[in-house]
């Protein structure tokens, strides 16, 4: 008897989503090279267009990042010209983060690249198994949030939703 055989459905499907996740980050990257950007970066814009303005914390929140990694992320962002940074007016350690015009150009470029390739991942799923793994991926990124705020000295906030719908 293999192993396969003795998994319960919860443990087939978190491996199932650990090998989609490789495999759809790694065809994401190929396809948005094309267009000289990253699944991070159009993630990350995403989501500071669709609240912005953000500061470092909440966007790493709405990407499951750690704040140290957004931060990385943001000023790769800031060299390229993608977003900019503007210091709080009443409190100046605090640092809002929005899309340039450069980044919403980005946004719209990556567009075709991120819709043909969800069109050609789902178009054998029918739009209510979309619907109902929407539902389900939903729940999960909530549990892996509540999950990362634990309650010690690095606990987390929850995550913040933010589709790239806007």
């Amino acid at each position: 008897m293999g192993q396969e055989e003795q998994q319960t459905p919860a443990e087939e499907l978190w491996w199932l989503l650990m090998q989609v996740g490789t495999l759809v980050r790694r065809v994401a990257e190929r396809r948005l090279s094309s267009a000289r950007s990253s699944p991070d970066q159009v993630q990350a814009l995403q989501a500071i267009a669709a609240r912005q303005p953000l500061t470092v914390g909440e966007i790493a929140r709405a990407m499951g990042l750690e704040r140290n990694s957004a931060s990385q992320l943001v000023e790769r962002l800031v060299r390229q010209g993608l977003v900019e940074r503007e210091r709080s007016l009443s409190d100046r350690r605090q640092v809002f983060v929005t899309v340039s015009h450069a980044g919403r150009s980005a946004i719209e470029a990556s567009a075709p690249s991120i819709r043909a390739l969800a069109d050609e991942l789902l178009g054998a799923v029918s739009e209510a198994q979309i619907r109902e793994a929407a539902e389900a991926l939903r729940a999960m990124r909530d549990s892996a949030g509540t999950l990362l705020q634990g309650t010690g000295a690095d606990a987390e906030p929850a995550p913040i939703e933010i589709s790239a719908a806007g």
